[in-house]
């Protein structure tokens, strides 16, 4: 696609927001670490880290590394398991699943294990986490990334989402999908992923992650939680878009689900007793669209790469 296009697209979505979420792309993304409660404690990380960081807005445990050269592969704690590196937005999905030890976790998209090592630290060793990762090589970096984490009770699985979920029915306490999407978010990171973006790509992209939303909730119990993620650069209802996702999954779903955003976005939350699938009047679709606000909207282009999130519930 003609880059010309996308930026006259993207802009008429973004609108005011725009040259801020535009500009943040040509800096330097944000390092960060998330510390492991396996391992320590942040107040005692943050006491004897030998490198400059302060305290990240999206997560309690995690860091954001002040130092533009810093090499965490190569430091000591990354090595026995006291972070995990990854930028700063990234760290701020799993803890809004509420963790709890003697839970059943399913991180189904998982590697290469960030969010999975996040699950693990809440639950303490009690209970169950299950990573899956679909792609055998990244299965490998999954496997190998909680080993170092120190995580003793997740299971690594390399399987399709509809296979777990024929074997796994209603199992799960807690769901995060952070499920393949077309990526606008890396684009500062990763050129490849500029030249890989298509309207067909977009579109491909959205039937996948309706297939994945589908099989996990069909894996989650009742009262469960399920939280979805995703890398877009703006608020719209597109195909790929954390609300679009949400809307389509609980009008598709026989199950009465309700939603809400994550505590930066402003809530809302759609019928609670439905057990059949309706659609939404248009004040709702408006409603949705207005509400949509997440870190990466705001005025500090140092965000601009945050992930939307969206939780949902299933009721009974």
């Amino acid at each position: 696609m003609p880059a010309e296009y996308f930026e006259a697209r993207e802009r008429a979505l973004l609108g005011e927001r725009s040259d801020t979420l535009y500009a943040a792309p040509q800096e330097t993304a944000a390092r960060g670490v998330t510390v492991s409660a396996l391992r320590t404690t942040p107040e005692g990380f943050a006491a004897r880290a030998d490198f400059p960081l302060r305290p990240s807005p999206f997560c309690k445990a995690a860091f954001v590394v002040e130092q533009p050269d810093f090499k965490p592969g190569r430091h000591p704690y990354h090595h026995a398991g006291v972070f995990y590196s990854q930028e700063p937005s990234a760290s701020s999905a799993a803890p809004l699943l509420g963790v709890k030890p003697g839970m059943r976790v399913l991180d189904l998209c998982a590697a290469p294990g960030g969010k999975s090592s996040q699950l693990a630290a809440a639950l303490q060793g009690q209970g169950l986490l299950v990573s899956n990762e679909y792609v055998a090589a990244r299965a490998e970096s999954l496997k190998s990334n909680l080993e170092r984490m120190g995580v003793s009770n997740a299971v690594v699985l390399n399987e399709t989402p509809a296979r777990i979920a024929a074997a796994l029915l209603e199992f799960f306490d807690r769901v995060l999908v952070d499920a393949p999407c077309s990526g606008e978010g890396m684009f500062r990171k990763h050129e490849e992923a500029c030249s890989e973006w298509s309207p067909e790509n977009v579109e491909l992209c959205a039937k996948r992650q309706d297939s994945v939303l589908d099989e996990a909730a069909a894996m989650l119990k009742k009262g469960g939680r399920l939280s979805r993620c995703t890398k877009r650069l703006h608020r719209s209802i597109t195909p790929i878009s954390a609300p679009a996702a949400a809307l389509r999954m609980i009008l598709r779903t026989p199950l009465p689900m309700t939603t809400c955003g994550s505590p930066a976005v402003t809530r809302w939350k759609m019928p609670k007793h439905r057990t059949t699938p309706c659609l939404p009047s248009l004040l709702t679709l408006r409603t949705l669209t207005a509400c949509w606000k997440c870190p990466m909207i705001s005025c500090t282009a140092e965000w601009a790469t945050a992930e939307p999130i969206f939780l949902m519930y299933r009721l009974r």
